[in-house]
């Protein structure tokens, strides 16, 4: 019986590649007394790929005479293999490896037991190895530290370790990179991989259609931003930095990190282009007023990121989790560079229809399977700070006052500044973000006070718009008010969460009423006429081919309603001053006060405020018509109230009473 090993699939991980060698080495010992797991097998076919010139075990500076770590032997003529990671104290000319060990025997796990050491009999397999210039190993740091005084005629510092430790950091983000493309590419068994790169850019932009392939921007008309914090001195933070920076280099881009000023010269003592940016909003629009200075579109990145990947496929044939799953799985997979990625979205904007947006990005989960029954590109949807792209003549800047969920408020301005956002929902990116040391994650607390306060901020510059996020405690879910409407697609207006509406949950339930003899109506009537009016269907849902005599009635509700609809258009238009979204909201917030004051539930006056939004945006007429009888009899007479179950007849009459009383204080003020 050999050693034995449990079979895993696991995650890919920093150490992974270490792993995966110290398990080869304990499966080649031969030894009945070892148990272990053995390592994923993507990381087992990736370490083979990397030269031992290229771990981190190998010295830093191979001095004249040195001998070669291909050759590390231990007195015992053990074979010492170079390792994947490094000790932080080791100096540069020294190396570390790792090698296989024979069982103890049971008089020497009692000697040890008597030094005070607990160990069970036959130890662990492998041993970390410390290997000085000439060749000669050890096995501690006490004893590799005496004969560096012995050698050298001084003791170790902090200061011999600092170049192996960022060279590690280097070599494992280089490598972490590898292990995430391999991820993407699902490699399994078969041959031994060669190194993977990203697919050229000619191949993903065929993609694009000829005249957007048109659009496409120069790789220097492009400006690179990294915002990070405080991440330069930690061996992991530096290991990410390298992560995005080999990425960015590697696709000839060279970006400039924005940074705290205490880390500036930590960022830059690792070979970085770093500017102080000050906070997280600060840091953002000092990027941005660098790339409009310079006449660049600016693309702000996160300092963790360690893929980017695009998916092209055929759409679900069904809105199901199982459909989206199988087209999302059919689908081609594109493992490409951030410049790629960035030029892409940028000619994905500008040749999109008017309103053409300046702000895009990427979706907002790891996995886009969900996008696969939706449009690919969304026009009114969440921007991801992780990875973005701004457009010349953009003038949106972060509001600083925001020190969590910026990116939620800087897409509400944008579409509120240029109609739109162009988020490529099959875009997606390998990334920490939430809970990574430094940057904005360093302004979170324990008790999500900070989360609370932005989302406040959020609340009240943008009424309506974002409502709490069920799954995840603090976090929000964002759907502008024009969102539904435009893709006619309910997963497509909810970022987050797939729900079937409330209208027909309850058009089910009175179904099932009607079958038991029972009429009952629906308790949530007026959310279900708010959510169906949100899309534009039919006013009567075709579920089987109508006859000739539905057809004809159909006709007759859409002549109708288009008579209604050219009376309304008669009556006075809004002024400009009324039409805008600042004075629009104010009336919005005050007519939900005006509801609540009445005794009406907060989702119910929710409901009402939608559905007399919905009016007032089709419409667009004076607030004083709105309130007037003319208009209110149009709409109860009205096809499109009749299928919402008189919903938009209630909203105008209970506009029409707050704007009659607002009237009536109006005066009595003035009249004192």
């Amino acid at each position: 019986k050999k050693a034995t090993r449990k079979n895993r699939i696991g995650l890919i991980r920093k150490n992974s590649l270490r792993s995966a060698l110290v398990a080869d080495l304990k499966a080649k010992t031969g030894r009945k007394d070892l148990k272990f797991e053995t390592a994923p097998k993507i990381a087992d076919k990736t370490r083979r790929t990397v030269p031992v010139e290229q771990r981190a075990g190998y010295p830093v500076k191979l001095p004249n005479g040195a001998m070669n770590p291909k050759n590390w032997k231990t007195f015992m003529g053990v074979n010492v293999e170079v390792d994947f990671s490094r000790a932080p104290w080791l100096p540069d000319t020294w190396g570390q490896g790792v090698k296989k060990t024979l069982p103890l025997t049971e008089n020497a796990v009692k000697a040890r037991e008597r030094n005070g050491k607990q160990m069970k009999k036959g130890g662990g397999g492998i041993l970390t190895t410390f290997v000085a210039p000439d060749g000669k190993c050890f096995f501690h740091k006490q004893t590799s530290e005496a004969y560096f005084l012995k050698v050298e005629g001084r003791p170790m510092t902090e200061e011999d370790g600092f170049n192996g430790r960022v060279r590690m950091a280097k070599l494992q983000a280089e490598q972490q990179v590898q292990l995430a493309r391999a991820q993407i590419k699902d490699l399994g068994n078969g041959r031994h991989p060669e190194m993977i790169g990203t697919e050229k850019d000619e191949t993903f932009f065929k993609i694009l259609s000829p005249s957007e392939r048109r659009c496409l921007p120069k790789t220097t008309e492009l400006y690179f931003a990294v915002v990070s914090a405080r991440r330069a001195k930690n061996p992991e933070g530096v290991r990410d930095i390298f992560m995005v920076q080999t990425q960015l280099v590697e696709a000839g881009a060279t970006p400039i990190w924005y940074v705290d000023e205490d880390s500036l010269q930590d960022y830059q003592a690792l070979g970085l282009k770093a500017v102080v940016g000050g906070k997280l909003t600060e840091a953002r629009n000092k990027a941005l007023q660098e790339a409009r200075k310079q006449g660049k579109i600016c693309i702000q990145v996160s300092d963790d990121i360690s893929a980017w990947e695009y998916r092209e496929g055929k759409p679900a044939k069904v809105k199901t989790d199982d459909a989206n799953n199988a087209a999302h799985a059919a689908s081609r997979r594109y493992i490409i560079t951030p410049v790629a990625a960035a030029k892409f979205i940028t000619a994905k904007m500008r040749s999109a229809d008017d309103p053409k947006p300046k702000l895009g990005g990427v979706y907002m989960l790891g996995s886009c399977s969900r996008s696969f029954s939706a449009n690919p590109f969304g026009r009114h949807h969440f921007i991801l700070g992780d990875f973005f792209v701004v457009d010349l003549l953009s003038k949106v800047d972060f509001d600083p006052q925001m020190k969590l969920k910026e990116d939620y408020d800087f897409t509400c301005a944008h579409i509120k500044a240029h109609g739109s956002v162009m988020r490529c929902n099959r875009m997606t990116l390998n990334v920490k973000h939430y809970d990574n040391g430094g940057g904005a994650c360093a302004n979170r607390d324990k008790k999500g006070e900070e989360e609370k306060r932005n989302i406040a901020i959020l609340n009240k510059k943008w009424p309506g718009v974002f409502r709490s996020n069920p799954k995840r405690k603090n976090e929000v879910i964002m759907r502008w008010k024009k969102t539904c409407q435009d893709s006619g697609n309910e997963s497509n207006c909810d970022d987050a969460t797939v729900k079937v509406s409330s209208a027909s949950v309850g058009k089910r339930r009175g179904m099932k009423a009607a079958r038991k003899g029972v009429v009952k109506r629906s308790t949530s009537n007026v959310q279900a006429a708010a959510l169906k009016a949100k899309v534009k269907k039919p006013f009567l849902k075709l579920a089987v081919k109508p006859k000739a005599s539905a057809i004809k009635g159909l006709r007759k509700l859409k002549h109708q309603q288009d008579e209604i609809e050219a009376k309304i258009r008669l009556l006075p238009k809004v002024a400009l001053d009324d039409k805008t979204e600042d004075r629009f909201s104010l009336l919005m917030d005050r007519f939900r006060k005006y509801l609540l004051r009445r005794g009406l539930k907060d989702t119910s006056a929710k409901a009402y405020l939608t559905c007399f939004s919905l009016l007032f945006m089709r419409d667009f007429r004076s607030y004083e018509a709105s309130a007037g009888e003319d208009y209110k009899a149009l709409i109860k007479a009205s096809p499109q109230n009749k299928n919402a179950h008189g919903q938009f007849h209630a909203a105008v009459s209970h506009f029409r009473s707050f704007y009659q009383s607002a009237s009536v204080d109006k005066r009595e003020s003035r009249g004192h």
